[in-house]
């Protein structure tokens, strides 16, 4: 077995364990209820998932779990692109297309998770369970490494675009 073989490998390992990690953190949420912390006028604010009434806990684990969807959907797209390399296929156009739709899912969770805690805290004082409006640092709502990976997945697939067209080029001129 090749140094490949094996990073796809551990790449799919990866893949599935995240997934189930994902799982996991979901029904746990739902099980014992996601416990909510802000501060709000410089005084902390502690709730529970379990402690909203009905609409009002459908609504704030909608925007708990929302973001994991594409979250799920760049793995999907992550194990595809083990698949096409463990067939050795890595310049063609569907996995420059697999890494377009990851880098475009990646960049969609990133934007989910930055609206995340804010919605929440709006949602809270809006149905008055808060006190007031939550105070919100830039770094709970700019979310800059995930910002970053997201940039880096677009320029990976601006290069695997690139080498599938100098592929194609270099196929018609032989």
């Amino acid at each position: 077995m090749g140094h490949l073989d094996r990073l796809i490998i551990c790449l799919r390992v990866l893949v599935y364990g995240a997934v189930a990690y994902t799982a996991t953190k979901l029904g746990s949420g739902l099980i014992n209820g996601q416990t909510l912390i802000f501060t709000v006028q410089g005084t902390p604010w502690i709730g529970n998932l379990h402690d909203l009434a009905g609409r009002d806990a459908v609504v704030v684990t909608a925007f708990l779990w929302i973001s994991q969807v594409p979250w799920l959907a760049a793995m999907v797209q992550i194990e595809r692109i083990a698949r096409a390399a463990g067939r050795r296929e890595f310049l063609s156009p569907r996995v420059a297309l697999t890494f377009r739709r990851l880098s475009q899912a990646f960049l969609v969770f990133a934007l989910l998770e930055c609206c995340e805690r804010p919605a929440i805290g709006l949602y809270l004082a809006a149905i008055h369970l808060m006190p007031g409006s939550p105070d919100l640092a830039v770094f709970d709502v700019i979310r800059v490494n995930i910002l970053l990976a997201a940039a880096l997945f677009f320029v990976i697939t601006r290069i695997v675009e690139a080498g599938v067209r100098l592929k194609d080029d270099a196929d018609l001129t032989i």
